[in-house]
């Protein structure tokens, strides 16, 4: 069960008066409390696009030419 705040509870987080790197740092905090990935592992994870996107031109050229697929 993930843990929940009270409406009051999430409000003060709004009046923080906390500097930029301070308050980075507390949002990473509350995305794990609550099981979710930070912004910076996200930012750093290799997306899949590029890979698939590279795949399928690489099957439709196989396609194209009549050659077998090899995977």
């Amino acid at each position: 069960m993930l843990p929940t705040l009270s409406p009051q509870e999430f409000v003060k987080w709004r009046s923080a008066t906390l500097k930029e790197r301070s308050a980075a740092q507390e949002h990473f905090h509350v995305c794990r409390l609550v099981g979710q990935q930070t912004p910076a592992s996200l930012y750093n994870q290799r997306p899949t696009w590029p890979e698939l996107a590279h795949r399928r031109l690489d099957e439709a050229v196989l396609d194209a030419c009549g050659w077998p697929r090899e995977r």
